[in-house]
């Protein structure tokens, strides 16, 4: 059995910031049920307040296969402000340049803004098999609590989807974007036969199917 780490805070100290990290929390939820169905994974869940940089390392010790980061991402053109980071559940780092070497050899989904920018590079520098992010701030203004019935298995399985084919060994970026692009589209189409369509759920799915996958140079995403 492969270990797999879950990692959500949930704390923040500005209500946007919060309402946030409430629905990519949910994500890493979804993505523990997820995992149920697949066999050859244990998750190992660091969420709330045991999402911090301690609290990763702790968990890292004994050895994890990958890792899916529901979290808020800083990435900083300016260096003063502060390395590139994932944040954890006390605001500070949790993965950042110093540290993201505890995954080498694992793989790396983060579900955060401008983390292919950022921390992806540093990770795959760092001897990390492959990292999946994303370009550019994900807008997740809508609510879990909020989602329709007759979409709510679609969406689920749209924000599970590059974790999932990560976890079965996929590292074809365009496999990754093909598959939660169909996902995305029926969610989009579904909404937009909806009198008072929400365009937040739309805009969220979309953006959930432009996945960038960095690889080490000397290995080539196929198609």
């Amino acid at each position: 059995m492969k270990s797999l780490l879950v990692f959500a805070p949930s704390r923040a100290d500005d209500e946007h910031r919060r309402g946030a990290l409430e629905r990519t929390r949910w994500i890493a939820e979804q993505t523990l049920t997820m995992l149920q169905s697949e066999a050859d994974w244990t998750p190992v869940p660091l969420l709330d307040t045991a999402a911090t940089r301690p609290g990763l390392a702790n968990a890292v010790e004994s050895g994890v296969a990958g890792a899916v980061f529901c979290v808020h991402g800083r990435r900083n053109q300016n260096p003063t402000l502060g390395d590139d980071a994932l944040l954890g559940d006390d605001g500070e780092p949790a993965l950042d340049r110093d540290n993201v070497a505890v995954f080498a050899g694992a793989w790396i989904h983060a579900v955060a803004c401008r983390a292919a920018e950022g921390l992806g590079p540093l990770a795959i520098h760092a001897g990390v098999e492959c990292f999946a992010g994303y370009r550019g701030a994900l807008l997740v203004e809508w609510s879990p609590s909020e989602l329709p019935d007759p979409i709510r298995e679609v969406f689920c399985r749209l924000v599970v989807s590059t974790t999932r084919l990560l976890a079965r060994g996929e590292r074809s970026e365009v496999a990754l974007c093909r598959a939660a692009q169909t996902l995305a589209d029926n969610v989009e189409s579904w909404f937009l036969e909806q009198p008072d369509a929400d365009s937040s759920w739309i805009l969220f799915a979309q953006q959930l199917a432009r996945v960038c996958l960095l690889l080490p140079a000397n290995q080539a995403s196929t198609g």
